[in-house]
């Protein structure tokens, strides 16, 4: 019988696997955590689905992200940091449009304002867009970006 060998190497001794590994373990954790908020609170398993297709968008908008990032990262600070803060509040208002639809559709009796949600929405679209950003930029800092 054949044995294989198992080689311990760095996390980030291949960025593209830590960056896969990294971003799906991050939104799925965001999908668990607010999975488990909505059922402790006595929500019907139905509300899964606009928190599955609001989560299937932060991991497709922070995909867009780090492509843009990767531009901005070796720029002169003034230009990487304005263009990240006008990019992310474009990023939070995509996120929080659609979550806020998204919500509407599930929902079509909802008293609830579209106004109201996209402003929820949006509150939670830059926490975690935002710390998305935070920390591409600081393990791309620490690590390097290639």
């Amino acid at each position: 019988m054949v044995m294989m060998e198992i080689r311990p190497q760095p996390f980030f001794g291949n960025k593209n696997r830590a960056f896969w590994n990294l971003q799906s373990a991050g939104w799925a954790g965001a999908l668990i955590l607010r999975a488990i908020g909505g059922i402790s609170n006595g929500l019907p398993l139905s509300f899964l689905v606009p928190v599955i297709i609001s989560t299937i968008t932060g991991y497709s908008i922070s995909l867009l992200l780090s492509v843009v990032y990767k531009n901005l990262f070796h720029r002169r600070p003034i230009v990487t940091w304005s263009s990240t803060a006008a990019i992310l509040t474009v990023a939070s208002a995509l996120y929080a449009f659609i979550d806020a639809w998204v919500f509407l559709i599930q929902n079509p009796t909802s008293e609830t304002a579209f106004g109201t949600l996209f402003l929820g929405s949006l509150f939670l679209g830059i926490m975690l867009l935002g710390a998305w950003s935070a920390l591409y930029y600081a393990i791309n800092f620490f690590v390097g970006v290639e």
